[in-house]
């Protein structure tokens, strides 16, 4: 999705865009609550939206698709660096900032390095997810262990359903630890997975800030 309020703009960005990137399905909005609108009716990886918009500026469409719970990656763009605003779109969830005009490499490569950052959002969501069902299964394997351990103790009086009794049990109590040890690994795995997309996550929202500082702190 790109917003921008210059038409001319709009569609330079959508061109550089749509030639770089030719799979991707691209949107372009001069009206940014038009595109609100359509990123809460859908999905979009990345949003490459104007800083300073009559209406609404980039701040604020920001703002407004974090409150969606998206995990959309914004860029914002804009023809001047005001070094407190863009380091509060930082703070604030955005992906990258890049100034206009700017070299076609320079901006395919801020949209690949915010595609990535969707990628890992979107990885560590489905891992969080993943991991929640799986500590959900094992706090109930345990409760079953607990109970059919509970259930151990059989009356003296049957005595000769004590062994057929405990075999089965026995059984049953192998097979639930087996299955608790085997959600245990998937646990510890997909805690290693998410542990490792969050490090990335973090590491590639610094090198963007940083990159963007280095690059027009100077103006």
């Amino acid at each position: 999705m790109i917003v921008d309020d210059h038409p001319a703009w709009l569609q330079a960005v959508r061109s550089v865009v749509t030639h770089a990137f030719p799979d991707l399905h691209t949107e372009a909005l001069t009206d940014p609550r038009a595109a609100l609108t359509a990123v809460a009716h859908g999905r979009y990886d990345v949003m490459v939206t104007d800083l300073y918009m009559p209406e609404l500026d980039g701040l604020a469409v920001l703002r407004r698709v974090r409150a969606m719970k998206r995990d959309t990656s914004m860029v914002l763009i804009s023809g001047s660096f005001d070094e407190q605003i863009v380091q509060q779109a930082f703070d604030e969830g955005a992906a990258d900032f890049v100034l206009k005009p700017f070299a076609i490499d320079e901006f395919t490569d801020v949209v690949r390095s915010a595609m990535e950052l969707h990628r890992l959002s979107r990885q560590m969501t489905v891992s969080r997810r993943l991991l929640a069902r799986l500590e959900q299964q094992l706090a109930e394997h345990t409760m079953r262990i607990h109970s059919a351990d509970q259930r151990y103790p059989i009356p003296e009086d049957i005595k000769g359903l004590i062994l057929a009794s405990r075999a089965l049990n026995k059984s049953s109590l192998e097979s639930l630890r087996s299955s608790l040890s085997r959600l245990a690994e998937r646990r510890d795995k997909m805690e290693a997975v998410l542990r490792t997309a969050e490090a990335r996550y973090v590491a590639a929202k610094l090198c963007a800030n940083r990159r963007a500082f280095q690059r027009y702190c100077h103006f």
